[in-house]
């Protein structure tokens, strides 16, 4: 039953992130960086490698979306550091993906929606607010608690 707990994980994950971005001073786009943490962790906790690779492509996107928040990057440099940031996160989930012979869809389907969500963020309200990124970490998680283990081949 350890495949379970990266449900749990993420469920937790889910609650940590409402305490610290919807009650404490942690700010919004803190978001992708917190997801792909518990994701990690998740991971981690369950053996399931595949999750710490999603974790890591959603990484080095998250580091990006802070640096670029906190003014660390310099003006007209936005869409570089988002760039840079997603490539080096995806560049180190393929190298865990084929060090450990995981698949590498996940990363790049996490990738795909970070990008999308990003660009959809301006026209969807609830893209904006925490409590939707809550919800669909929740969900996630109930997702992988539910999924049965995959049996060797």
């Amino acid at each position: 039953m350890r495949w379970r707990a990266a449900g749990v994980v993420l469920v937790l994950g889910a609650a940590v992130y409402a305490l610290l971005v919807g009650v404490g001073d942690v700010p919004f786009p803190a978001t992708p960086l917190i997801v792909a943490l518990s994701a990690g962790a998740a991971g981690l906790v369950s053996g399931q490698v595949r999750l710490v690779v999603i974790g890591l492509a959603l990484g080095g996107w998250g580091a990006a979306v802070l640096l670029v928040d906190r003014g660390v990057t310099p003006d007209g440099r936005t869409a570089a550091t988002y760039t840079l940031g997603l490539a080096l996160g995806l560049g180190a989930a393929w190298v865990a993906a084929r060090r450990t012979g995981t698949g590498f869809g996940g990363a790049l389907c996490t990738a795909s929606f970070a990008g999308l969500s990003a660009y959809l963020a301006p026209d969807v309200d609830a893209l904006g607010e925490w409590p939707a990124w809550a919800v669909l970490l929740v969900t996630w998680g109930l997702l992988e608690g539910l999924r049965p283990p995959r049996r060797a081949a």
